[in-house]
Protein backbone atom coordinates (compact mmCIF):
# COMPACT_ATOMS: atom_id res chain seq x y z
CA UNK A 1 0.00 0.00 0.00
CA UNK A 2 1.52 3.44 -1.10
CA UNK A 3 2.14 6.01 1.60
CA UNK A 4 4.49 8.12 0.05
CA UNK A 5 2.75 11.13 1.25
CA UNK A 6 5.53 12.38 3.00
CA UNK A 7 7.91 13.23 -0.44
CA UNK A 8 4.88 13.70 -2.73
CA UNK A 9 4.82 17.25 -4.10
CA UNK A 10 1.72 16.89 -5.95
CA UNK A 11 -0.06 15.50 -2.45
CA UNK A 12 1.31 18.66 -0.81
CA UNK A 13 -0.47 20.80 -4.13
CA UNK A 14 -3.98 18.98 -3.84
CA UNK A 15 -4.30 19.18 0.03
CA UNK A 16 -2.65 22.69 -0.28
CA UNK A 17 -5.20 23.96 -2.34
CA UNK A 18 -7.92 22.42 -0.10
CA UNK A 19 -7.00 23.34 3.12
CA UNK A 20 -4.10 25.55 3.42
CA UNK A 21 -3.78 29.64 3.08
CA UNK A 22 -1.15 32.17 2.32
CA UNK A 23 -1.68 35.84 3.80
CA UNK A 24 0.29 38.68 4.82
CA UNK A 25 0.79 40.91 7.55
CA UNK A 26 2.21 43.93 8.47
CA UNK A 27 3.88 45.48 11.66
CA UNK A 28 6.09 48.20 13.32
CA UNK A 29 9.00 48.33 15.51
CA UNK A 30 11.03 50.90 17.47
CA UNK A 31 14.51 50.89 16.57
CA UNK A 32 17.30 51.15 19.28
CA UNK A 33 17.29 55.35 18.35
CA UNK A 34 13.63 55.47 18.69
CA UNK A 35 12.62 55.21 14.68
CA UNK A 36 10.14 52.91 13.38
CA UNK A 37 11.15 49.71 11.40
CA UNK A 38 8.52 48.38 9.11
CA UNK A 39 8.48 44.76 8.19
CA UNK A 40 5.72 42.62 6.01
CA UNK A 41 6.02 38.80 6.72
CA UNK A 42 4.08 36.19 4.61
CA UNK A 43 2.83 32.79 6.17
CA UNK A 44 1.55 29.48 4.51
CA UNK A 45 -0.56 27.66 7.18
CA UNK A 46 -2.76 24.47 7.99
CA UNK A 47 -5.37 24.29 10.48
CA UNK A 48 -6.58 21.02 11.46
CA UNK A 49 -8.63 19.19 13.85
CA UNK A 50 -7.16 17.11 16.40
CA UNK A 51 -8.48 14.32 14.74
CA UNK A 52 -6.88 15.02 11.19
CA UNK A 53 -2.91 15.81 13.00
CA UNK A 54 -1.23 13.19 10.75
CA UNK A 55 -2.08 15.41 8.10
CA UNK A 56 -0.76 18.49 9.70
CA UNK A 57 2.64 16.11 10.12
CA UNK A 58 2.95 15.11 6.07
CA UNK A 59 3.05 18.82 5.68
CA UNK A 60 5.49 19.26 8.58
CA UNK A 61 7.96 16.30 7.53
CA UNK A 62 8.09 17.88 3.52
CA UNK A 63 8.51 21.95 4.51
CA UNK A 64 10.24 21.51 7.30
CA UNK A 65 10.14 19.34 10.84
CA UNK A 66 11.74 21.66 12.95
CA UNK A 67 8.74 24.11 13.18
CA UNK A 68 6.72 22.53 15.80
CA UNK A 69 2.77 22.94 15.16
CA UNK A 70 0.23 25.42 17.18
CA UNK A 71 -2.47 23.83 19.65
CA UNK A 72 -5.77 25.56 19.74
CA UNK A 73 -8.68 25.07 21.75
CA UNK A 74 -12.36 27.08 20.13
CA UNK A 75 -15.20 26.80 22.16
CA UNK A 76 -18.23 25.79 19.72
CA UNK A 77 -20.58 26.39 23.20
CA UNK A 78 -20.66 26.43 26.23
CA UNK A 79 -20.63 22.60 26.67
CA UNK A 80 -18.25 21.57 23.64
CA UNK A 81 -14.27 22.70 22.83
CA UNK A 82 -12.82 22.05 19.28
CA UNK A 83 -9.45 21.23 19.62
CA UNK A 84 -7.37 22.33 16.55
CA UNK A 85 -3.92 22.01 15.21
CA UNK A 86 -1.94 24.75 13.18
CA UNK A 87 1.32 24.37 10.79
CA UNK A 88 2.46 27.88 10.26
CA UNK A 89 5.88 28.94 8.28
CA UNK A 90 7.37 31.84 7.05
CA UNK A 91 8.06 31.96 3.33
CA UNK A 92 11.10 33.86 3.57
CA UNK A 93 12.38 31.96 6.12
CA UNK A 94 11.33 28.44 7.93
CA UNK A 95 8.90 27.91 5.29
CA UNK A 96 11.26 29.02 1.98
CA UNK A 97 10.62 25.66 0.33
CA UNK A 98 7.34 26.53 -0.35
CA UNK A 99 8.15 29.15 -2.69
CA UNK A 100 10.64 26.64 -4.64
CA UNK A 101 8.02 24.22 -4.61
CA UNK A 102 5.62 26.83 -6.25
CA UNK A 103 8.01 28.54 -8.36
CA UNK A 104 8.41 25.37 -9.82
CA UNK A 105 4.70 24.07 -9.92
CA UNK A 106 2.36 26.83 -9.30
CA UNK A 107 -0.45 26.45 -6.69
CA UNK A 108 -3.67 24.19 -8.93
CA UNK A 109 -6.66 26.21 -6.94
CA UNK A 110 -7.25 29.92 -8.18
CA UNK A 111 -7.39 31.17 -4.62
CA UNK A 112 -4.38 29.78 -3.86
CA UNK A 113 -2.39 30.99 -6.83
CA UNK A 114 -3.73 34.36 -6.09
CA UNK A 115 -2.41 34.48 -2.80
CA UNK A 116 0.84 32.68 -3.89
CA UNK A 117 1.56 35.16 -6.73
CA UNK A 118 0.79 38.39 -4.37
CA UNK A 119 3.72 36.68 -1.81
CA UNK A 120 6.07 36.31 -4.51
CA UNK A 121 5.36 40.09 -5.74
CA UNK A 122 6.35 41.78 -2.20
CA UNK A 123 8.82 38.62 -1.46
CA UNK A 124 10.90 38.92 -5.08
CA UNK A 125 10.03 41.51 -6.66
CA UNK A 126 9.10 44.67 -4.52
CA UNK A 127 11.60 43.88 -1.80
CA UNK A 128 14.35 41.39 -2.88
CA UNK A 129 17.89 42.98 -3.37
CA UNK A 130 16.97 46.88 -2.84
CA UNK A 131 16.40 49.48 -0.54
CA UNK A 132 12.54 49.56 0.18
CA UNK A 133 11.44 53.26 -0.52
CA UNK A 134 8.21 55.04 0.76
CA UNK A 135 6.36 54.45 -1.86
CA UNK A 136 7.19 50.72 -1.92
CA UNK A 137 6.03 50.28 1.77
CA UNK A 138 2.58 52.05 0.37
CA UNK A 139 2.40 49.11 -2.28
CA UNK A 140 2.97 46.44 -0.16
CA UNK A 141 0.24 47.60 2.05
CA UNK A 142 -2.25 48.04 -0.34
CA UNK A 143 -1.16 44.56 -1.78
CA UNK A 144 -2.31 43.25 1.77
CA UNK A 145 -5.32 45.47 1.50
CA UNK A 146 -6.74 43.79 -1.61
CA UNK A 147 -5.08 39.76 -0.64
CA UNK A 148 -5.19 39.33 2.91
CA UNK A 149 -8.07 38.24 4.47
CA UNK A 150 -6.24 36.69 7.85
CA UNK A 151 -4.20 39.61 8.70
CA UNK A 152 -4.71 41.03 11.80
CA UNK A 153 -2.47 44.23 10.98
CA UNK A 154 -4.39 47.15 11.52
CA UNK A 155 -3.57 48.75 8.04
CA UNK A 156 -4.58 52.48 8.31
CA UNK A 157 -2.78 52.87 11.87
CA UNK A 158 0.10 51.61 10.32
CA UNK A 159 -0.01 53.99 7.31
CA UNK A 160 -0.61 57.20 9.99
CA UNK A 161 2.37 56.35 12.05
CA UNK A 162 4.89 55.69 9.01
CA UNK A 163 3.41 59.48 8.10
CA UNK A 164 2.62 58.09 4.49
CA UNK A 165 1.25 61.06 3.04
CA UNK A 166 -1.76 61.03 0.05
CA UNK A 167 0.82 61.60 -2.77
CA UNK A 168 2.81 58.65 -1.54
CA UNK A 169 -0.25 56.40 -1.23
CA UNK A 170 -0.90 57.63 -4.40
CA UNK A 171 1.66 56.44 -5.72
CA UNK A 172 1.90 53.18 -3.62
CA UNK A 173 -1.64 52.25 -4.72
CA UNK A 174 -0.97 53.06 -8.70
CA UNK A 175 2.11 50.76 -8.43
CA UNK A 176 -0.20 47.72 -6.61
CA UNK A 177 -2.67 48.71 -9.05
CA UNK A 178 -0.36 47.33 -11.86
CA UNK A 179 0.40 44.15 -9.82
CA UNK A 180 -3.30 43.50 -9.03
CA UNK A 181 -4.03 43.91 -12.99
CA UNK A 182 -1.13 41.53 -13.50
CA UNK A 183 -1.86 38.66 -10.95
CA UNK A 184 -6.00 38.88 -11.94
CA UNK A 185 -4.96 38.91 -15.52
CA UNK A 186 -2.96 35.29 -14.59
CA UNK A 187 -5.36 33.88 -12.46
CA UNK A 188 -8.46 34.57 -14.87
CA UNK A 189 -6.40 32.56 -17.88
CA UNK A 190 -5.33 29.82 -15.04
CA UNK A 191 -9.00 29.71 -14.50
CA UNK A 192 -10.15 29.12 -18.05
CA UNK A 193 -7.27 26.81 -18.52
CA UNK A 194 -8.39 24.70 -15.22
CA UNK A 195 -11.88 23.93 -16.82
CA UNK A 196 -10.74 23.40 -20.49
CA UNK A 197 -6.93 21.71 -20.26
CA UNK A 198 -5.78 20.85 -17.33
CA UNK A 199 -5.68 17.11 -16.38
CA UNK A 200 -4.78 16.55 -12.32
CA UNK A 201 -2.70 13.89 -11.26
CA UNK A 202 -3.68 11.08 -8.78
CA UNK A 203 -1.61 12.31 -6.09
CA UNK A 204 -3.10 15.39 -6.62
CA UNK A 205 -6.33 14.49 -6.12
CA UNK A 206 -5.66 11.67 -2.89
CA UNK A 207 -3.99 15.16 -1.23
CA UNK A 208 -7.43 17.39 -1.92
CA UNK A 209 -9.66 14.82 -0.48
CA UNK A 210 -7.07 14.48 2.77
CA UNK A 211 -8.27 18.30 2.92
CA UNK A 212 -11.91 18.77 1.52
CA UNK A 213 -12.99 15.48 0.59
CA UNK A 214 -15.91 13.46 1.85
CA UNK A 215 -16.77 9.75 1.53
CA UNK A 216 -20.43 8.46 2.65
CA UNK A 217 -22.48 5.81 1.55
CA UNK A 218 -26.32 8.26 0.45
CA UNK A 219 -29.65 6.70 1.67
CA UNK A 220 -32.15 7.35 -1.31
CA UNK A 221 -35.62 6.66 -0.13
CA UNK A 222 -38.30 6.42 -3.04
CA UNK A 223 -41.80 4.81 -2.61
CA UNK A 224 -40.75 3.46 1.10
CA UNK A 225 -37.83 1.63 -0.93
CA UNK A 226 -34.35 2.53 0.46
CA UNK A 227 -31.41 2.53 -2.34
CA UNK A 228 -27.56 2.66 -0.86
CA UNK A 229 -25.51 4.77 -3.18
CA UNK A 230 -21.68 5.03 -2.34
CA UNK A 231 -20.40 8.60 -2.72
CA UNK A 232 -17.39 10.63 -3.17
CA UNK A 233 -17.63 14.50 -3.01
CA UNK A 234 -14.80 17.29 -2.99
CA UNK A 235 -15.59 20.69 -2.27
CA UNK A 236 -13.96 24.03 -2.79
CA UNK A 237 -14.96 28.08 -3.56
CA UNK A 238 -13.35 27.24 -6.72
CA UNK A 239 -15.66 26.20 -9.49
CA UNK A 240 -13.36 25.55 -12.11
CA UNK A 241 -11.08 23.79 -10.35
CA UNK A 242 -13.75 20.87 -9.69
CA UNK A 243 -14.33 21.16 -13.35
CA UNK A 244 -11.26 20.09 -14.09
CA UNK A 245 -11.50 17.01 -11.33
CA UNK A 246 -14.19 16.03 -13.35
CA UNK A 247 -12.98 16.33 -16.54
CA UNK A 248 -9.55 14.38 -15.68
CA UNK A 249 -11.80 11.68 -14.12
CA UNK A 250 -14.61 12.23 -16.61
CA UNK A 251 -17.45 11.15 -14.29
CA UNK A 252 -19.64 13.10 -11.67
CA UNK A 253 -21.12 16.24 -11.56
CA UNK A 254 -20.27 19.66 -9.76
CA UNK A 255 -22.98 21.93 -8.10
CA UNK A 256 -23.28 25.19 -6.62
CA UNK A 257 -23.82 24.70 -2.90
CA UNK A 258 -24.54 28.34 -1.89
CA UNK A 259 -26.46 31.18 -3.57
CA UNK A 260 -24.99 33.57 -1.19
CA UNK A 261 -21.16 32.24 -1.19
CA UNK A 262 -18.84 30.80 -3.54
CA UNK A 263 -18.84 27.53 -2.53
CA UNK A 264 -18.90 24.10 -4.83
CA UNK A 265 -19.35 20.48 -4.68
CA UNK A 266 -17.70 17.85 -6.95
CA UNK A 267 -19.81 14.51 -6.45
CA UNK A 268 -19.21 11.21 -7.81
CA UNK A 269 -21.97 8.96 -7.13
CA UNK A 270 -23.48 5.77 -8.30
CA UNK A 271 -21.67 2.32 -8.24
CA UNK A 272 -20.36 1.74 -11.51
CA UNK A 273 -18.38 5.35 -11.07
CA UNK A 274 -17.45 4.67 -7.97
CA UNK A 275 -15.78 1.27 -8.69
CA UNK A 276 -14.50 2.49 -11.89
CA UNK A 277 -13.05 5.92 -10.67
CA UNK A 278 -13.03 5.69 -6.68
CA UNK A 279 -12.13 2.59 -5.65
CA UNK A 280 -9.20 2.71 -8.24
CA UNK A 281 -7.86 6.40 -6.69
CA UNK A 282 -7.78 4.78 -2.77
CA UNK A 283 -7.45 1.09 -3.10
CA UNK A 284 -3.97 0.99 -2.51
CA UNK A 285 -2.99 4.50 -0.67
CA UNK A 286 -2.45 4.59 2.85
CA UNK A 287 -4.79 7.87 3.48
CA UNK A 288 -2.40 9.98 6.45
CA UNK A 289 -5.49 11.20 8.74
CA UNK A 290 -6.65 8.04 10.71
CA UNK A 291 -9.80 9.76 10.61
CA UNK A 292 -10.08 9.78 6.71
CA UNK A 293 -8.19 6.20 6.18
CA UNK A 294 -11.20 5.02 8.88
CA UNK A 295 -13.63 6.15 6.63
CA UNK A 296 -12.66 5.05 3.54
CA UNK A 297 -12.29 1.22 5.49
CA UNK A 298 -15.80 1.76 6.43
CA UNK A 299 -17.14 3.19 2.96
CA UNK A 300 -15.02 0.00 0.82
CA UNK A 301 -16.24 -2.40 2.98
CA UNK A 302 -19.99 -1.29 2.93
CA UNK A 303 -19.23 -1.12 -0.97
CA UNK A 304 -18.36 -4.83 -1.47
CA UNK A 305 -21.22 -5.91 0.77
CA UNK A 306 -23.41 -3.53 -1.47
CA UNK A 307 -21.78 -5.33 -4.56
CA UNK A 308 -22.47 -8.61 -3.67
CA UNK A 309 -26.02 -7.41 -2.48
CA UNK A 310 -25.03 -9.26 1.24
CA UNK A 311 -27.23 -6.55 2.78
CA UNK A 312 -30.48 -8.37 1.20
CA UNK A 313 -30.13 -11.67 2.43
CA UNK A 314 -31.81 -11.46 5.42
CA UNK A 315 -33.55 -8.43 7.82
CA UNK A 316 -30.49 -9.23 10.27
CA UNK A 317 -28.05 -8.41 7.38
CA UNK A 318 -29.87 -5.20 6.23
CA UNK A 319 -30.00 -4.12 9.74
CA UNK A 320 -26.15 -4.58 10.64
CA UNK A 321 -25.39 -2.63 6.98
CA UNK A 322 -27.22 -0.12 8.38
CA UNK A 323 -25.66 0.42 11.71
CA UNK A 324 -22.27 0.42 9.36
CA UNK A 325 -22.92 3.21 7.47
CA UNK A 326 -25.61 4.98 9.07
CA UNK A 327 -22.89 7.77 10.97
CA UNK A 328 -20.50 7.56 7.65
CA UNK A 329 -21.96 11.09 7.04
CA UNK A 330 -19.45 14.60 7.29
CA UNK A 331 -21.18 17.29 7.64
CA UNK A 332 -24.98 16.29 8.07
CA UNK A 333 -27.03 13.70 9.88
CA UNK A 334 -29.11 11.18 8.00
CA UNK A 335 -32.92 12.36 7.68
CA UNK A 336 -34.45 9.20 9.68
CA UNK A 337 -33.53 7.37 12.73
CA UNK A 338 -31.73 3.87 12.24
CA UNK A 339 -35.28 2.44 12.84
CA UNK A 340 -37.34 3.68 9.59
CA UNK A 341 -34.63 2.62 7.37
CA UNK A 342 -34.65 -1.04 9.64
CA UNK A 343 -38.06 -1.63 8.54
CA UNK A 344 -38.06 -0.32 5.00
CA UNK A 345 -36.09 -3.83 4.36
CA UNK A 346 -39.40 -5.79 3.41
CA UNK A 347 -40.08 -2.83 0.83
CA UNK A 348 -36.68 -3.17 -0.85
CA UNK A 349 -35.85 -5.72 -3.39
CA UNK A 350 -32.48 -5.94 -5.09
CA UNK A 351 -33.97 -3.85 -8.20
CA UNK A 352 -33.56 -0.48 -5.78
CA UNK A 353 -30.42 -1.34 -3.73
Amino acid sequence: MQNHFYDNFEFFRGFSDADASIYGSASLKKTPNGLLSFSSSWFYEVEQASYNENNCRVIQELINPEVQFLRRTRSANTQTENKYLCYRVNLAGTGKRIMSIYNQTPPGSPDRLKQYLVARVVLQEITRGKQRTAVDLACILSLLDWISTKTTSNLSEIRQKLSLGSEIISKGNEQAAVYIDRIQREVSNFEVDLKNNVKLTDDYLRGFHSGDGGLTITYQVTNDRLRFVPTWTLTNTSEALLIACRNTLKVGTVKRLSLTKPCYQFVVSGRKDFENKVIVLFKDFQLPSNYKQRQWNQVYVAWQILKEKKHLISQQDWNAFIDLTYDIAETSKRKYKKEFYYQLWSKTNSKYS
